[in-house]
Protein backbone atom coordinates (compact mmCIF):
# COMPACT_ATOMS: atom_id res chain seq x y z
CA UNK A 1 0.00 0.00 0.00
CA UNK A 2 1.49 3.30 -1.02
CA UNK A 3 0.98 6.81 0.62
CA UNK A 4 -1.94 8.66 -1.59
CA UNK A 5 -3.40 11.71 -0.58
CA UNK A 6 -7.21 11.71 0.23
CA UNK A 7 -9.98 13.17 -1.88
CA UNK A 8 -10.37 16.78 -1.42
CA UNK A 9 -13.34 19.36 -1.62
CA UNK A 10 -11.82 21.70 -4.57
CA UNK A 11 -13.36 25.41 -4.06
CA UNK A 12 -13.66 27.46 -7.20
CA UNK A 13 -12.63 31.06 -7.25
CA UNK A 14 -16.24 32.41 -6.00
CA UNK A 15 -17.12 30.33 -3.46
CA UNK A 16 -16.34 31.04 0.50
CA UNK A 17 -15.83 28.19 2.79
CA UNK A 18 -17.82 29.08 6.40
CA UNK A 19 -15.78 27.32 8.71
CA UNK A 20 -13.71 28.98 11.67
CA UNK A 21 -14.76 32.41 10.80
CA UNK A 22 -13.82 34.87 13.50
CA UNK A 23 -12.90 38.26 13.30
CA UNK A 24 -13.68 38.45 9.54
CA UNK A 25 -10.70 36.31 8.65
CA UNK A 26 -10.66 32.53 8.68
CA UNK A 27 -8.83 30.65 11.41
CA UNK A 28 -7.20 27.42 9.29
CA UNK A 29 -5.19 25.02 11.65
CA UNK A 30 -2.30 23.10 8.56
CA UNK A 31 -4.06 19.97 8.76
CA UNK A 32 -7.04 22.00 7.21
CA UNK A 33 -5.25 22.66 4.14
CA UNK A 34 -6.18 20.54 0.98
CA UNK A 35 -3.96 17.19 0.32
CA UNK A 36 -3.25 19.11 -3.12
CA UNK A 37 -2.18 22.17 -1.28
CA UNK A 38 1.78 23.49 -2.36
CA UNK A 39 4.17 26.14 -1.30
CA UNK A 40 5.29 27.55 -4.14
CA UNK A 41 9.19 28.46 -3.90
CA UNK A 42 8.74 31.59 -6.66
CA UNK A 43 6.81 33.69 -4.21
CA UNK A 44 9.53 33.37 -1.75
CA UNK A 45 10.77 37.48 -1.90
CA UNK A 46 14.73 35.99 -1.59
CA UNK A 47 14.03 33.33 -4.81
CA UNK A 48 16.16 34.78 -8.05
CA UNK A 49 16.83 32.33 -10.87
CA UNK A 50 20.35 30.79 -11.57
CA UNK A 51 20.91 32.74 -14.19
CA UNK A 52 19.58 36.30 -13.36
CA UNK A 53 21.70 35.67 -9.69
CA UNK A 54 24.96 35.21 -11.84
CA UNK A 55 24.96 38.31 -13.91
CA UNK A 56 23.70 40.32 -10.65
CA UNK A 57 26.80 38.61 -9.09
CA UNK A 58 29.32 39.46 -11.85
CA UNK A 59 28.39 43.25 -11.69
CA UNK A 60 28.09 43.95 -8.62
CA UNK A 61 24.53 44.69 -8.39
CA UNK A 62 21.45 44.32 -5.70
CA UNK A 63 18.35 41.88 -6.23
CA UNK A 64 16.42 45.59 -5.61
CA UNK A 65 17.88 46.56 -8.97
CA UNK A 66 16.98 43.28 -11.37
CA UNK A 67 13.22 43.36 -9.52
CA UNK A 68 11.17 44.42 -12.83
CA UNK A 69 13.15 41.34 -14.24
CA UNK A 70 13.31 39.04 -11.51
CA UNK A 71 9.09 39.32 -11.54
CA UNK A 72 8.45 38.70 -14.98
CA UNK A 73 10.54 35.18 -14.65
CA UNK A 74 8.63 34.56 -11.53
CA UNK A 75 5.33 35.34 -12.32
CA UNK A 76 4.69 31.96 -14.79
CA UNK A 77 5.21 29.92 -11.60
CA UNK A 78 3.41 32.09 -9.68
CA UNK A 79 0.40 31.65 -12.29
CA UNK A 80 0.83 27.92 -12.93
CA UNK A 81 0.36 27.48 -9.07
CA UNK A 82 -2.75 29.39 -8.74
CA UNK A 83 -3.90 27.41 -11.90
CA UNK A 84 -2.32 23.92 -11.52
CA UNK A 85 -3.49 23.82 -7.54
CA UNK A 86 -6.26 24.17 -5.80
CA UNK A 87 -4.96 26.17 -2.89
CA UNK A 88 -1.78 28.01 -2.49
CA UNK A 89 0.16 28.63 0.88
CA UNK A 90 2.20 31.33 1.18
CA UNK A 91 4.38 32.48 3.93
CA UNK A 92 2.64 35.98 5.50
CA UNK A 93 5.63 38.16 4.95
CA UNK A 94 5.93 37.28 1.60
CA UNK A 95 2.18 39.00 1.04
CA UNK A 96 3.58 42.27 1.92
CA UNK A 97 7.67 41.93 0.77
CA UNK A 98 7.19 40.72 -2.35
CA UNK A 99 5.77 43.01 -5.24
CA UNK A 100 5.37 39.88 -7.48
CA UNK A 101 2.72 39.06 -5.50
CA UNK A 102 1.41 42.75 -3.77
CA UNK A 103 1.16 44.55 -6.98
CA UNK A 104 -2.10 42.56 -7.63
CA UNK A 105 -3.74 44.24 -5.10
CA UNK A 106 -2.59 47.61 -4.50
CA UNK A 107 -5.16 50.59 -4.42
CA UNK A 108 -4.48 50.96 -8.07
CA UNK A 109 -4.49 47.29 -9.40
CA UNK A 110 -7.11 46.67 -11.70
CA UNK A 111 -6.43 43.03 -10.32
CA UNK A 112 -7.10 44.05 -6.75
CA UNK A 113 -11.01 42.46 -6.82
CA UNK A 114 -9.61 39.33 -8.31
CA UNK A 115 -7.19 38.55 -5.46
CA UNK A 116 -9.70 39.33 -3.22
CA UNK A 117 -11.75 36.97 -4.85
CA UNK A 118 -8.89 34.40 -4.58
CA UNK A 119 -8.62 35.14 -0.72
CA UNK A 120 -12.03 34.99 -0.19
CA UNK A 121 -12.40 31.10 -1.58
CA UNK A 122 -9.17 30.06 0.53
CA UNK A 123 -7.27 29.54 -3.53
CA UNK A 124 -4.39 31.75 -1.43
CA UNK A 125 -4.07 31.19 2.27
CA UNK A 126 -1.43 33.03 4.41
CA UNK A 127 0.48 31.27 6.78
CA UNK A 128 0.85 32.57 9.89
CA UNK A 129 3.96 31.89 12.63
CA UNK A 130 3.38 33.59 15.78
CA UNK A 131 0.91 36.57 14.80
CA UNK A 132 -2.56 35.81 15.62
CA UNK A 133 -4.13 38.00 12.64
CA UNK A 134 -3.24 38.93 9.79
CA UNK A 135 -2.74 42.47 9.74
CA UNK A 136 -0.50 41.69 13.01
CA UNK A 137 2.14 44.85 11.99
CA UNK A 138 5.76 43.62 11.25
CA UNK A 139 8.63 44.38 12.96
CA UNK A 140 10.06 44.67 9.79
CA UNK A 141 8.36 47.99 9.27
CA UNK A 142 10.30 49.70 12.65
CA UNK A 143 12.99 50.27 10.64
CA UNK A 144 12.33 53.00 8.38
CA UNK A 145 16.38 52.84 7.55
CA UNK A 146 15.90 49.41 5.87
CA UNK A 147 16.85 49.37 2.57
CA UNK A 148 13.73 48.02 1.29
CA UNK A 149 11.68 49.91 3.64
CA UNK A 150 9.38 51.47 0.86
CA UNK A 151 9.26 48.16 -1.06
CA UNK A 152 8.15 47.08 2.51
CA UNK A 153 5.45 49.78 3.36
CA UNK A 154 3.71 50.04 -0.16
CA UNK A 155 3.15 45.94 0.19
CA UNK A 156 2.01 46.10 3.75
CA UNK A 157 -0.63 48.80 3.15
CA UNK A 158 -1.75 47.16 0.22
CA UNK A 159 -2.39 43.98 2.09
CA UNK A 160 -3.77 46.37 4.93
CA UNK A 161 -6.62 46.77 2.63
CA UNK A 162 -7.31 43.15 1.18
CA UNK A 163 -7.62 42.31 5.11
CA UNK A 164 -10.12 45.22 5.97
CA UNK A 165 -12.23 43.55 2.57
CA UNK A 166 -11.56 40.07 2.25
CA UNK A 167 -12.38 37.11 4.63
CA UNK A 168 -8.81 35.79 4.30
CA UNK A 169 -7.52 32.93 4.93
CA UNK A 170 -4.87 32.29 7.66
CA UNK A 171 -3.41 29.06 8.89
CA UNK A 172 -1.23 28.28 11.99
CA UNK A 173 -0.18 25.06 13.50
CA UNK A 174 -2.42 25.91 16.12
CA UNK A 175 -4.90 28.97 17.50
CA UNK A 176 -5.82 27.47 20.85
CA UNK A 177 -2.55 27.68 22.57
CA UNK A 178 0.10 29.83 21.65
CA UNK A 179 2.68 27.69 23.75
CA UNK A 180 1.80 25.22 21.01
CA UNK A 181 2.00 26.84 18.25
CA UNK A 182 5.30 28.03 19.27
CA UNK A 183 6.34 23.72 20.07
CA UNK A 184 5.31 23.25 16.70
CA UNK A 185 7.12 26.00 14.99
CA UNK A 186 10.16 24.49 17.00
CA UNK A 187 9.80 20.94 15.92
CA UNK A 188 8.79 21.29 12.38
CA UNK A 189 9.80 24.29 11.09
CA UNK A 190 13.13 25.55 13.15
CA UNK A 191 14.70 22.19 13.64
CA UNK A 192 13.55 20.46 10.59
CA UNK A 193 15.42 23.76 8.64
CA UNK A 194 18.73 23.29 10.96
CA UNK A 195 18.89 19.17 10.10
CA UNK A 196 18.38 19.92 6.65
CA UNK A 197 20.90 22.70 6.68
CA UNK A 198 23.29 19.92 8.18
CA UNK A 199 22.60 17.64 5.50
CA UNK A 200 23.81 19.14 3.04
CA UNK A 201 27.68 18.08 3.56
CA UNK A 202 26.27 14.65 2.99
CA UNK A 203 25.40 15.41 -0.59
CA UNK A 204 27.53 13.56 -3.10
CA UNK A 205 29.40 14.81 -5.39
CA UNK A 206 28.90 12.65 -8.29
CA UNK A 207 25.27 13.82 -8.04
CA UNK A 208 26.03 17.46 -7.12
CA UNK A 209 28.14 17.26 -10.52
CA UNK A 210 25.88 15.83 -12.86
CA UNK A 211 22.19 18.18 -11.28
CA UNK A 212 24.47 20.95 -11.02
CA UNK A 213 26.28 20.56 -14.55
CA UNK A 214 29.93 21.36 -12.96
CA UNK A 215 33.11 19.71 -13.00
CA UNK A 216 33.64 16.94 -10.02
CA UNK A 217 36.43 18.52 -8.89
CA UNK A 218 34.22 21.64 -8.55
CA UNK A 219 31.53 19.59 -6.54
CA UNK A 220 33.81 18.06 -4.31
CA UNK A 221 34.84 21.54 -3.31
CA UNK A 222 31.64 22.59 -2.95
CA UNK A 223 30.91 19.62 -0.33
CA UNK A 224 33.88 20.99 1.71
CA UNK A 225 32.57 24.20 1.71
CA UNK A 226 29.04 23.11 2.69
CA UNK A 227 31.23 21.18 5.21
CA UNK A 228 32.05 24.71 7.10
CA UNK A 229 28.05 26.07 6.60
CA UNK A 230 27.42 22.87 8.55
CA UNK A 231 29.86 23.50 10.88
CA UNK A 232 28.63 27.17 11.53
CA UNK A 233 25.18 25.99 12.11
CA UNK A 234 26.41 23.03 14.50
CA UNK A 235 28.03 26.26 16.30
CA UNK A 236 24.96 28.27 16.59
CA UNK A 237 22.43 25.00 17.62
CA UNK A 238 25.14 24.49 20.55
CA UNK A 239 24.82 27.66 21.61
CA UNK A 240 21.22 27.87 22.03
CA UNK A 241 20.64 29.60 18.94
CA UNK A 242 18.26 29.43 16.22
CA UNK A 243 19.79 28.90 12.83
CA UNK A 244 18.12 31.29 10.33
CA UNK A 245 18.23 31.74 6.95
CA UNK A 246 19.15 35.32 7.73
CA UNK A 247 21.89 34.26 9.53
CA UNK A 248 23.16 31.93 7.27
CA UNK A 249 22.80 34.91 4.69
CA UNK A 250 25.15 37.31 6.64
CA UNK A 251 27.68 35.03 7.11
CA UNK A 252 27.88 33.00 3.64
CA UNK A 253 25.98 34.91 1.04
CA UNK A 254 25.87 38.77 1.29
CA UNK A 255 28.52 41.59 1.30
CA UNK A 256 29.37 42.32 5.29
CA UNK A 257 27.57 44.91 6.53
CA UNK A 258 24.73 44.58 4.04
CA UNK A 259 21.14 43.06 4.90
CA UNK A 260 20.14 40.17 2.98
CA UNK A 261 16.96 42.21 2.14
CA UNK A 262 19.27 44.10 0.15
CA UNK A 263 20.27 41.12 -2.00
CA UNK A 264 23.92 42.31 -2.48
CA UNK A 265 25.68 39.06 -2.78
CA UNK A 266 29.49 38.94 -1.82
CA UNK A 267 31.83 37.28 -4.95
CA UNK A 268 34.66 36.76 -2.77
CA UNK A 269 32.57 34.51 -0.26
CA UNK A 270 33.38 30.56 -1.69
CA UNK A 271 30.63 29.40 -3.88
CA UNK A 272 28.32 32.24 -2.60
CA UNK A 273 25.55 31.31 -5.41
CA UNK A 274 25.28 27.68 -4.94
CA UNK A 275 25.07 28.07 -1.20
CA UNK A 276 22.68 30.50 -1.72
CA UNK A 277 20.21 28.37 -3.76
CA UNK A 278 20.67 25.16 -2.03
CA UNK A 279 19.96 27.04 1.17
CA UNK A 280 17.14 28.69 -0.68
CA UNK A 281 15.97 25.31 -1.52
CA UNK A 282 16.22 23.51 1.67
CA UNK A 283 14.38 26.43 3.41
CA UNK A 284 11.31 25.94 1.18
CA UNK A 285 10.88 22.62 0.82
CA UNK A 286 11.14 22.45 4.53
CA UNK A 287 8.50 24.78 4.98
CA UNK A 288 6.25 22.66 2.67
CA UNK A 289 7.65 19.14 4.64
CA UNK A 290 6.43 21.47 8.05
CA UNK A 291 2.79 21.44 6.83
CA UNK A 292 3.14 18.41 4.85
CA UNK A 293 2.01 19.17 1.57
CA UNK A 294 4.05 19.98 -1.76
CA UNK A 295 6.82 22.26 -2.63
CA UNK A 296 6.58 23.11 -6.04
CA UNK A 297 10.20 24.38 -7.74
CA UNK A 298 10.04 27.06 -10.23
CA UNK A 299 10.88 25.52 -13.83
CA UNK A 300 13.82 28.01 -13.98
CA UNK A 301 15.32 26.90 -10.98
CA UNK A 302 16.81 24.59 -8.81
CA UNK A 303 14.78 21.12 -8.07
CA UNK A 304 14.05 19.35 -4.95
CA UNK A 305 16.53 16.24 -6.17
CA UNK A 306 19.44 17.94 -5.91
CA UNK A 307 18.78 17.91 -1.80
CA UNK A 308 19.14 13.92 -2.18
CA UNK A 309 15.95 12.84 0.11
CA UNK A 310 17.08 9.41 -0.78
CA UNK A 311 16.77 7.37 2.16
CA UNK A 312 13.89 6.37 3.56
CA UNK A 313 13.15 7.46 7.20
CA UNK A 314 11.14 5.01 7.93
CA UNK A 315 10.51 1.72 5.96
CA UNK A 316 6.70 1.23 6.65
CA UNK A 317 6.12 -2.77 4.95
CA UNK A 318 2.57 -1.06 3.78
CA UNK A 319 4.29 1.28 1.69
CA UNK A 320 7.07 -0.53 -0.39
CA UNK A 321 7.06 -0.92 -3.67
CA UNK A 322 7.33 -4.02 -5.80
CA UNK A 323 9.24 -2.86 -9.17
CA UNK A 324 7.29 -5.36 -10.98
CA UNK A 325 4.06 -4.29 -10.05
CA UNK A 326 4.82 -0.55 -10.50
CA UNK A 327 6.26 -1.48 -14.62
CA UNK A 328 3.37 -3.24 -14.86
CA UNK A 329 0.85 -0.67 -14.00
CA UNK A 330 2.88 1.98 -16.04
CA UNK A 331 3.52 0.02 -18.82
CA UNK A 332 0.08 -0.65 -19.96
CA UNK A 333 -0.45 3.65 -20.17
CA UNK A 334 -1.74 5.13 -23.27
CA UNK A 335 -1.73 9.04 -23.85
CA UNK A 336 -2.65 10.98 -27.14
CA UNK A 337 -0.55 13.81 -28.10
CA UNK A 338 -1.29 16.85 -28.60
CA UNK A 339 -0.57 18.62 -31.92
CA UNK A 340 -0.15 22.32 -33.61
CA UNK A 341 -2.72 24.05 -31.56
CA UNK A 342 -2.71 27.51 -31.01
CA UNK A 343 -1.77 28.20 -26.87
CA UNK A 344 -0.52 30.64 -24.70
CA UNK A 345 3.31 30.91 -24.76
CA UNK A 346 3.46 31.46 -21.24
CA UNK A 347 1.37 31.72 -17.94
CA UNK A 348 3.16 34.93 -17.04
CA UNK A 349 0.75 36.52 -19.62
CA UNK A 350 -2.28 35.73 -17.77
CA UNK A 351 -3.55 38.44 -15.22
CA UNK A 352 -5.05 37.38 -11.88
CA UNK A 353 -8.43 38.67 -13.46
CA UNK A 354 -7.77 35.77 -16.07
CA UNK A 355 -7.30 33.26 -13.12
CA UNK A 356 -9.96 34.37 -11.49
CA UNK A 357 -11.84 33.46 -14.45
CA UNK A 358 -10.53 30.66 -15.36
CA UNK A 359 -10.88 29.11 -12.00
CA UNK A 360 -14.46 29.86 -11.98
CA UNK A 361 -14.95 27.73 -15.37
CA UNK A 362 -16.44 24.43 -16.12
CA UNK A 363 -12.99 23.08 -17.73
CA UNK A 364 -11.01 24.03 -14.74
CA UNK A 365 -13.58 22.43 -12.29
CA UNK A 366 -13.30 19.13 -14.47
CA UNK A 367 -9.89 19.55 -14.14
CA UNK A 368 -10.12 19.75 -10.18
CA UNK A 369 -12.32 17.52 -10.15
CA UNK A 370 -10.61 14.97 -12.08
CA UNK A 371 -7.36 15.64 -9.76
CA UNK A 372 -9.16 15.19 -6.55
CA UNK A 373 -10.40 11.32 -7.70
CA UNK A 374 -7.06 10.36 -9.07
CA UNK A 375 -5.25 11.08 -6.04
CA UNK A 376 -7.98 9.41 -3.95
CA UNK A 377 -6.99 6.23 -6.29
CA UNK A 378 -4.17 6.53 -8.40
CA UNK A 379 -3.91 2.33 -9.07
CA UNK A 380 -6.90 2.93 -10.86
CA UNK A 381 -5.35 5.37 -13.12
CA UNK A 382 -6.06 3.47 -16.12
CA UNK A 383 -9.29 1.91 -15.05
CA UNK A 384 -11.59 4.02 -16.79
CA UNK A 385 -10.96 7.03 -19.27
CA UNK A 386 -13.33 9.21 -17.54
CA UNK A 387 -11.82 9.03 -14.47
CA UNK A 388 -8.43 8.25 -14.42
CA UNK A 389 -5.04 9.56 -15.53
CA UNK A 390 -6.26 10.15 -18.97
CA UNK A 391 -8.93 12.04 -18.14
CA UNK A 392 -6.96 14.17 -15.95
CA UNK A 393 -4.53 14.89 -18.44
CA UNK A 394 -7.10 15.65 -21.11
CA UNK A 395 -9.04 17.85 -18.61
CA UNK A 396 -5.58 19.92 -17.95
CA UNK A 397 -5.48 20.93 -21.87
CA UNK A 398 -8.91 21.92 -21.68
CA UNK A 399 -7.91 23.76 -19.09
CA UNK A 400 -5.12 25.30 -21.40
CA UNK A 401 -7.18 25.92 -23.95
CA UNK A 402 -9.29 28.15 -21.94
CA UNK A 403 -6.64 30.09 -20.81
CA UNK A 404 -5.77 30.70 -24.07
CA UNK A 405 -9.47 31.89 -24.96
CA UNK A 406 -9.72 34.04 -21.62
CA UNK A 407 -6.55 35.90 -22.44
CA UNK A 408 -7.83 36.84 -25.91
CA UNK A 409 -10.84 38.26 -24.76
CA UNK A 410 -9.07 40.90 -23.08
CA UNK A 411 -8.12 44.45 -25.37
CA UNK A 412 -6.18 43.93 -28.21
CA UNK A 413 -3.45 46.44 -26.68
CA UNK A 414 -3.28 43.90 -23.73
CA UNK A 415 -4.07 40.21 -25.14
CA UNK A 416 -0.97 38.02 -25.61
CA UNK A 417 0.70 36.64 -28.46
CA UNK A 418 -0.21 32.98 -29.24
CA UNK A 419 1.85 30.10 -31.23
CA UNK A 420 1.31 26.48 -32.47
CA UNK A 421 2.36 24.00 -29.35
CA UNK A 422 2.51 20.91 -28.78
CA UNK A 423 2.12 18.56 -25.27
CA UNK A 424 3.34 15.54 -24.22
CA UNK A 425 2.21 12.84 -21.33
CA UNK A 426 4.59 11.61 -19.30
CA UNK A 427 5.01 9.30 -16.46
CA UNK A 428 7.62 9.71 -14.09
CA UNK A 429 9.42 7.72 -11.75
CA UNK A 430 12.64 9.09 -9.33
CA UNK A 431 14.59 6.42 -7.64
CA UNK A 432 17.63 7.57 -6.13
CA UNK A 433 18.42 10.41 -7.69
CA UNK A 434 17.41 9.17 -11.40
CA UNK A 435 14.26 10.30 -13.01
CA UNK A 436 12.24 7.25 -15.30
CA UNK A 437 10.12 9.30 -18.36
CA UNK A 438 8.07 7.33 -19.77
CA UNK A 439 6.44 9.65 -22.31
CA UNK A 440 4.31 9.84 -25.22
CA UNK A 441 5.60 11.85 -28.37
CA UNK A 442 4.69 11.82 -31.79
CA UNK A 443 5.70 8.57 -32.75
CA UNK A 444 4.57 6.72 -29.65
CA UNK A 445 6.32 5.71 -26.20
CA UNK A 446 9.96 7.01 -26.01
CA UNK A 447 12.09 6.45 -22.75
CA UNK A 448 14.55 8.98 -20.83
CA UNK A 449 16.42 8.58 -17.92
CA UNK A 450 17.96 11.69 -16.02
CA UNK A 451 19.95 12.75 -13.09
CA UNK A 452 22.82 11.07 -11.23
CA UNK A 453 22.27 7.93 -9.73
CA UNK A 454 24.44 6.50 -6.83
CA UNK A 455 24.90 3.00 -5.86
CA UNK A 456 22.33 3.28 -3.15
CA UNK A 457 20.09 0.32 -0.79
CA UNK A 458 17.13 1.76 0.66
CA UNK A 459 15.47 4.35 -1.49
CA UNK A 460 12.39 6.52 -1.65
CA UNK A 461 10.37 6.21 -5.06
CA UNK A 462 8.17 8.98 -6.15
CA UNK A 463 5.91 8.68 -9.41
CA UNK A 464 4.51 11.57 -10.92
CA UNK A 465 2.40 12.14 -13.71
CA UNK A 466 2.76 15.15 -16.18
CA UNK A 467 2.26 16.99 -19.39
CA UNK A 468 4.69 19.40 -20.77
CA UNK A 469 4.86 21.03 -24.18
CA UNK A 470 7.04 19.25 -26.36
CA UNK A 471 10.15 20.28 -28.38
CA UNK A 472 12.15 16.67 -28.72
CA UNK A 473 12.37 14.23 -26.22
CA UNK A 474 15.98 15.05 -26.05
CA UNK A 475 16.17 18.58 -27.23
CA UNK A 476 17.84 21.19 -24.61
CA UNK A 477 14.88 22.13 -22.33
CA UNK A 478 12.59 19.94 -23.65
CA UNK A 479 10.78 19.51 -20.06
CA UNK A 480 10.91 22.86 -19.00
CA UNK A 481 8.25 24.56 -21.57
CA UNK A 482 6.03 27.53 -20.40
CA UNK A 483 2.84 25.39 -20.15
CA UNK A 484 3.25 22.66 -17.80
CA UNK A 485 1.38 20.47 -15.20
CA UNK A 486 2.86 17.75 -12.77
CA UNK A 487 0.98 15.68 -9.98
CA UNK A 488 2.59 13.37 -7.77
CA UNK A 489 0.71 10.55 -8.17
CA UNK A 490 2.09 8.04 -5.52
CA UNK A 491 5.17 7.92 -3.00
CA UNK A 492 7.02 4.34 -1.07
CA UNK A 493 10.61 2.85 -0.93
CA UNK A 494 12.38 0.30 -2.37
CA UNK A 495 14.91 -2.11 -0.27
CA UNK A 496 17.42 -1.51 -2.79
CA UNK A 497 17.73 1.00 -5.63
CA UNK A 498 19.87 -1.12 -7.90
CA UNK A 499 17.60 -4.09 -8.31
CA UNK A 500 14.40 -2.05 -8.35
CA UNK A 501 16.07 0.00 -12.31
CA UNK A 502 17.13 -3.79 -12.86
CA UNK A 503 14.06 -5.23 -12.48
CA UNK A 504 11.59 -2.22 -13.28
CA UNK A 505 13.36 -1.66 -16.66
CA UNK A 506 12.96 -5.47 -17.74
CA UNK A 507 9.33 -4.71 -18.41
CA UNK A 508 9.94 -2.33 -21.34
CA UNK A 509 12.12 -4.08 -23.05
CA UNK A 510 11.11 -3.03 -27.33
CA UNK A 511 9.93 0.54 -25.92
CA UNK A 512 13.03 3.24 -27.64
CA UNK A 513 15.15 4.31 -25.08
CA UNK A 514 15.01 1.30 -22.67
CA UNK A 515 18.79 -0.09 -23.81
CA UNK A 516 19.88 3.17 -23.74
CA UNK A 517 18.60 3.89 -20.08
CA UNK A 518 19.70 0.79 -18.85
CA UNK A 519 23.34 1.89 -20.08
CA UNK A 520 23.16 5.06 -18.04
CA UNK A 521 22.07 3.89 -15.20
CA UNK A 522 25.01 1.10 -14.79
CA UNK A 523 27.73 3.69 -15.85
CA UNK A 524 26.51 6.14 -13.67
CA UNK A 525 26.33 3.41 -10.55
CA UNK A 526 29.89 2.34 -11.19
CA UNK A 527 31.06 5.92 -11.68
CA UNK A 528 29.04 6.38 -7.99
CA UNK A 529 31.04 3.46 -6.55
CA UNK A 530 34.29 4.50 -8.16
CA UNK A 531 33.78 8.31 -6.34
CA UNK A 532 33.53 7.23 -2.96
CA UNK A 533 36.35 9.36 -1.37
CA UNK A 534 39.43 6.94 0.38
CA UNK A 535 38.36 5.37 3.69
CA UNK A 536 35.01 5.14 2.93
CA UNK A 537 33.26 2.27 4.22
CA UNK A 538 29.32 1.69 3.91
CA UNK A 539 29.72 -2.06 5.00
CA UNK A 540 28.41 -1.44 8.73
CA UNK A 541 25.46 0.43 7.48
Amino acid sequence: MLNQPTEAAILPAHETSIRGIMDNFERLLTSDLLPTAVVAQSVDNQWIPPELLGDVMKRGKSILDVQEKLERLARADYIRALINSPQVLVNRAFLYNNPLIFKDFTEESPDRDSFIALANSGAIVQFLLGERRPDDRPAALSNEAAANYTVLQEGWEAWRGVVNRARVHSARFSWDSDTENSEQLKQRLARKFTEGVMRLVTLEPQALSADLGIDLSTARDLRQHLATVTAHSAELAGSGELVTREKLYQKFIVQDGTTPAEGRYDLRKPHCGLTKQLIDLAYNVNMAAGVERLALTPALGMHRSILQEWRPPLRDPENRISAPELADLLSGAAFDFVQQTLYLQSFRDLTIRDVEKIRDSDEWLLYSKNLSELLASPFDMFENEESGAKALMDSYVGVLRKSTRVALKRPVATAPTTEPRDFAVALGVEVAGSTFSYCFGPTGPEIAVTGGALAAGAANVVVRLGVRGWNGMRRKRAWTAELDNRVQLMSGWVNSADEFWRDFLTRFEGVPGTDQARELLLTRHSAASMDREPGDDYSSF
